[in-house]
């Protein structure tokens, strides 16, 4: 097939192999964008003028602190992330970290009971080296068992007596609403 070249891309080649680079030719077209705007300002409310030198004044600040529609994009990304900078090693860290806080909370918490323990020890009356003797433990198991047993024979009696008083209670009703039991019939 032969394909005949159009004016537009005749142009186009020539224009882009005359000024040597895309950079220049979007520069260039800029530029005959700006000439066909300028010439038609005279046609413009003066509202409108003033709307447009806003516009222009914005984007020229923008174009100075390096603010782009993609840097917008990218520094939101940047604000919602913890550490930008340190990218996927981050999360890796905030896990490490949070390892040995929690390790370290657990020694703290394990020294606390130590201490507690030691303190019970040192201000109780039986001497420190009775808890050492295996004697003493059986002796101690014998009697933390005894106050089980004891504990459960005070339940049992409990719930022995609370029976028995429902019974008495399920054996005797009351009647309500007769003339001998009511007191608000005392005439």
């Amino acid at each position: 097939m032969n394909s005949v070249p159009t004016n537009s891309s005749i142009l186009d080649t020539t224009l882009v192999n005359h000024l040597g680079s895309d950079d220049l030719f979007v520069d260039q077209i800029g530029k005959t964008v700006a000439r066909s705007l300028d010439r038609e300002l005279s046609h413009l409310s003066p509202k409108v003028l003033q709307r447009l030198e806003n516009a222009r004044e914005l984007a020229l600040l923008h174009q100075k602190t390096g603010f782009s529609v993609s840097g917008t994009q990218k520094s939101l990304k940047q604000k919602t992330q913890f550490f930008p900078r340190l990218g996927p090693i981050g999360p890796i860290l905030l896990v490490l970290m949070l390892v040995f806080v929690i390790a370290q909370w657990q020694q703290n918490a394990r020294i606390k009971d130590i201490v507690d323990v030691d303190t019970a020890i040192l201000t109780d009356s039986v001497p420190p080296d009775a808890y050492a003797d295996d004697g003493f433990r059986l002796f101690m198991k014998k009697m933390i068992a005894q106050a089980k047993e004891e504990e459960k024979e005070i339940e049992s009696r409990l719930e022995t007596t609370n029976t028995n008083r429902i019974d008495q209670e399920s054996s005797n009703p009351k009647i309500s609403g007769s003339p001998a039991t009511d007191p608000s019939n005392n005439q």
